[in-house]
């Protein structure tokens, strides 16, 4: 069973139809709103602890947090609940640049992000980032061996993809009498 788990859903903004079915399983992710109703700090405490009790009551084998906040948020959830649930964290913006970029860029605000990224990522179980500079970058801010990281890219859809995928195959594994 697979379950999506969102801090909140915006007004006006739906997530019905959102999941399709697919042709090798007829479960359809369950939602899990954890409709986080306040802002800034104390919206990541909401959900830190709101984070934590739905681990400790429906206690999924993994959980994959794919943004900054939630990524902060994971391992802690996991540390509150007492839970066994394998935390990966996925990685999509360069941390350094996203610190860079900050309006808040104090010297003491990114040594600040710096110690919480390298306390909290240490905490999960595995580290997916989109690229290797993106790996060297963290292995650089946390400290962790490069073990602890895998690195999966980010599709690309070219025109080349797209004409091998209408092309013929001929093999069992892919006849659909065959169970694979």
């Amino acid at each position: 069973q697979v379950d999506f788990v969102v801090g909140g859903v915006s007004k006006g903004d739906s997530l019905e139809g959102y999941f399709s079915t697919s042709p090798f399983t007829t479960d359809t992710p369950r939602l899990f709103n954890l409709n986080a109703s306040q802002r800034g700090f104390l919206r990541v405490i909401e959900l830190t602890f709101k984070l934590s009790t739905y681990l400790k009551q429906h206690e999924p084998i993994a959980l994959l947090a794919t943004k900054d906040v939630s990524n902060f948020i994971a391992p802690i959830a996991r540390r509150f609940s007492q839970s066994s649930t394998y935390v990966i964290l996925r990685q999509a913006r360069s941390p350094s640049e996203a610190l860079n970029a900050t309006a808040r860029s104090s010297v003491l605000y990114i040594l600040y992000r710096r110690l919480l990224t390298r306390f909290v990522y240490r905490q999960a179980d595995k580290i997916v980032t989109v690229s290797n500079e993106m790996t060297e970058d963290l292995v650089t801010m946390t400290g962790l061996p490069t073990s602890s990281f895998e690195t999966i890219y980010n599709p690309t859809i070219t025109e080349d993809v797209i004409l091998k995928s209408q092309e013929h195959l001929d093999h069992p594994w892919l006849n659909r009498d065959t169970p694979v």
